[in-house]
């Protein structure tokens, strides 16, 4: 709403404000006194009008003053970051100038123009002079405007061109005292301070309303009743501050939704930009510089995103939700509303941070995939050749051998050579049944190389035989009861581990005996391989042991758990663990 009058208070501090949180409070510089104490000497020119006055019409006087210092009373503040109020003294001080001489408002305004504050111990001396020195220096020079104006007309439109005159004397001359102690004090530069005290320049036209208004009513109502106008305007008075106090709610209520759209406009706006970093430095960095938007903080040092959880001393931490430890450090002291953007922008941040882990988790177990189907690529094309090399070498020469033998026969036969054709064909029937039983133990290899579904336990059994016939190791498996459904993937992934392990033990252990656990959980399902070898140490894998790396790999990526428990001389435990 307008801002009537404006007083800097006692202590013309700057106000919490969620713009700018951290405001540094200017102390009193000497030219801020000279300023003051020139205000005050100066008002000494109307000292012998209103010792006249005084002489004259006391009672009058006396009573003007009390109606300027109960107007007084009636404040909003127009700028709480200066607390600079708006009062409805103003108009009683340009009435007084109208209808009295500008020593009269001077004199009534420089004693009536107190704040009960100065009661209570909250004054600052040289601002409680300020305050009246150029309040009354406002209401003198609207007295001696009114003078010159009022002369221009007669009646009732020379009172009003006189009050028009001392409406706007007044308020640009208490704009400019106002304006000068700020920039004295160190708030803002001069224009600046100007401009904050004019600003916006329709609500500072809107003072000149109401202030004449005000003002005019004062003086037709005691020019018509005398000092029973002062009794008569108490209610129009107190209407005049209920309206001023509601709009200024009012123009509070609007600024708050204003900064609460800016507040929305700026989580937009970062949640968009954090969309598309892709590390978490580049996300700190955005993240910084939206909380320093958000905040209206000058300098970004003022507002730190510590990844490791370290802010500087002097900030309020503020953890980010799923991101321990990363933590924001803001200006202690903000109000609950830029918290609750704080926290806004906290929760994009870790959910940011949570995106990019899993990112780069994503991204690992595909390159932890891809090398993998590699190796397995690497392991099928190594069983494909041994395979190929036993047809060729074991299968194929037999099978070339019946060849010669069979056309040896037919040779003998043509010569009626039947005993040496009987010798052939019988040599050719062992060569016959030899290839048949070189390539049914091929076919048989093959086959122990297939898993079908729930044959892991005989898959299990069968290498562990294996085992005692090539090493002579003695196996022992033991299975739950009944034995439980395992998926068939997870069958493939246990048989391929265990038959790993178990060829581990025979060619690196060293052992008697080896003992191959499997049991399932509701979550998961489970094996343990056990041997009372000769151990190794898994920091230092022997060469020859690329298996064990396989192996975790291939459990890994399940999101599963391979652990290896093992040391030299107390032989190896292998524990896998799968997910169902």
């Amino acid at each position: 709403m307008a801002t009537i009058a404006k007083t800097a208070p006692p202590q013309l501090e700057r106000a919490p404000e969620q713009r700018k949180p951290r405001v540094r409070e200017p102390g009193f510089p000497p030219l801020l006194y000279v300023y003051v104490a020139a205000l005050l000497v100066t008002l000494g020119v109307f000292a012998p009008g209103a010792v006249e006055e005084l002489r004259a019409r006391p009672a009058e006087l006396l009573l003007w003053t009390v109606f300027v210092g109960a107007a007084t009373q009636l404040t909003v503040a127009v700028l709480p970051r200066y607390h600079l109020d708006a009062t409805l003294g103003a108009p009683v001080s340009i009435a007084a100038a109208v209808l009295f001489t500008p020593a009269f408002a001077a004199a009534a305004t420089l004693v009536g123009s107190f704040h009960i504050r100065e009661f209570r111990g909250q004054a600052k001396p040289v601002m409680s002079v300020f305050n009246r020195s150029q309040l009354a220096w406002s209401a003198a020079t609207a007295g001696v405007a009114a003078d010159w104006a009022g002369g221009l007309a007669t009646g009732v439109t020379g009172t009003l061109v006189g009050a028009l005159a001392a409406v706007v004397v007044y308020n640009y001359v208490n704009a400019f005292a106002v304006s000068v102690a700020m920039w004295l004090r160190g708030f803002a530069p001069l224009g600046e301070a100007l401009k904050q005290n004019t600003a916006p320049v329709p609500r500072f036209f809107v003072d000149f309303g109401f202030s004449l208004l005000l003002a005019v009513l004062i003086v037709i109502a005691y020019q018509a009743t005398g000092p029973l106008a002062i009794a008569l305007l108490a209610l129009p008075l107190w209407l005049g501050y209920s309206a001023l106090r509601s709009a200024r709610i009012a123009e509070d209520r609007a600024d708050q939704l204003a900064k609460q759209v800016e507040d929305l406009q700026t989580l937009n706006a970062t949640a968009k930009e954090l969309l598309t970093s892709r590390s978490d430095v580049h996300a700190a960095a955005m993240a910084q510089e939206a909380l320093r938007t958000a905040l209206g903080l000058d300098e970004l040092d003022e507002v730190e995103l510590a990844l490791d959880g370290r802010v500087r001393p002097g900030l309020r931490p503020v953890p980010v939700a799923g991101a321990y430890p990363a933590t924001i450090g803001v200006p202690d002291g903000l109000p609950e509303p830029t918290m609750a953007v704080v926290d806004a922008i906290a929760g994009f941040v870790g959910m940011t941070l949570t995106r990019q882990q899993l990112e780069q988790e994503l991204a690992a177990v595909q390159r932890a995939r891809a090398a993998l189907a590699g190796r397995i690529l690497e392991e099928g094309n190594a069983e494909r050749s041994r395979m190929a090399s036993e047809l060729h070498d074991d299968v194929l020469p037999a099978m070339a051998a019946v060849q010669i033998q069979s056309e040896n026969v037919r040779a003998a036969l043509d010569r009626a050579r039947y005993a040496r054709a009987d010798e052939l064909a019988a040599a050719a029937a062992d060569s016959v049944h030899d290839a048949i039983r070189r390539l049914r133990e091929v076919l048989e290899d093959v086959k122990r190389q297939t898993v079908t579904p729930g044959s892991l336990p005989q898959g299990i059994a069968r290498a562990m035989a294996e085992l005692k016939v090539h090493h002579g190791v003695d196996g022992k498996l033991i299975l739950p009861t009944p034995m439980p459904h395992i998926p068939f993937a997870l069958e493939i992934l246990m048989l391929e581990t265990a038959r790993g392990a178990l060829a581990n033990v025979g060619l690196h252990a060293v052992a008697e005996n080896v003992q191959i656990e499997l049991d399932t959980t509701e979550t998961a399902v489970w094996m343990e391989v056990r041997d009372d070898g000769c151990g190794f140490d898994p920091h230092e894998l022997p060469k020859g042991h690329h298996g064990l790396g396989l192996m975790t790999q291939r459990i890994e990526l399940t999101r599963g758990r391979f652990v290896i428990d093992s040391a030299a001389g107390r032989g190896t435990r292998l524990r896998m663990e799968v997910p169902l």
